[in-house]
């Protein structure tokens, strides 16, 4: 008696389904928003957001950067406005992305007031670098 073969095209579905159903219902367990940052998955993209954070759950180099934003939103708290894309969760993420040219992450992108490009930096980033950045780039923030 032969062992019965499982049809590749039926396994090729389920893994699919099961990442459909995890990915989409993460969530809701987990959360996806790293400390108090404004979330974007279901807003659209405003071009008043000076910052905005490209993060994925999974990626271990979000981690730490995830926990630098976190603190950089607090310590700019009112002068600042952090907005974070999960590009797995967020509907426009690829959109919003192809518009700033982020191809992976953890990525920030900072904006002026009008919603153009400034300064992109993507990889781990510490506390530190943010800082310095928004500094530089927003001079305003640093006198008040």
């Amino acid at each position: 008696m032969k062992g019965r073969k499982l049809n590749p095209v039926l396994i090729l579905f389920i893994l699919v389904a099961v990442f459909f159903v995890v990915y989409n219902l993460y969530p809701l367990f987990g959360g996806n928003n790293p400390g108090e940052l404004k979330n974007l998955n279901n807003q659209s993209y405003s071009s008043k957001t000076p910052v905005i954070y490209y993060f994925w759950l999974q990626c271990t180099e979000c981690e730490s950067t995830n926990k630098a934003v976190s603190e950089a939103a607090e310590h700019y708290r009112g002068k600042i406005e952090f907005r974070l894309i999960n590009v797995v969760t967020n509907k426009n993420a690829k959109s919003i992305a192809n518009m700033f040219g982020v191809k992976y992450v953890p990525y920030l992108v900072f904006l002026d007031g009008n919603g153009n490009l400034l300064k992109k930096k993507g990889g781990e980033t510490s506390y530190r670098e943010i800082t310095e950045i928004i500094e530089n780039l927003y001079p305003k923030v640093k006198e008040g």
